[in-house]
C-alpha cells in the first residue's frame, strides 16, 4: 500500500529521532534507506517502523519486511 513510512530511533537517554519517507512501490520488494548517521553517538535502545503512519485505517493492511541492516561507513 502506498503511503508514509516512519523510521524512529527511541529509548535510552537520547531524544527520539524520526525520519519519514513515502512508500511508492507496491506489490514488489523495494529498498528504503534511512540515514541516522547524525545519531551515531546517541543512546537509543530500539528502532521502530510505522507503516502508513498517521493514517486511520481498519487495521487490515499487511506489510512484509526483510533484511533490516545497520551499516556504518
Amino acid at each position: 500500500i502506498a503511503g508514509p513510512l516512519l523510521a524512529k530511533l527511541e529509548g535510552g537517554s537520547s531524544g527520539a529521532k524520526e525520519i519519514w519517507t513515502d512508500i511508492t512501490t507496491v506489490g514488489e520488494w523495494a529498498q528504503y534507506t534511512f540515514d541516522f548517521s547524525d545519531q551515531a553517538a546517541a543512546d537509543h535502545k530500539k528502532v521502530v517502523f510505522f507503516f502508513n503512519g498517521g493514517v486511520d485505517n481498519a487495521g487490515t493492511d499487511i506489510y512484509q519486511i526483510d533484511d533490516i541492516r545497520f551499516v556504518t561507513q
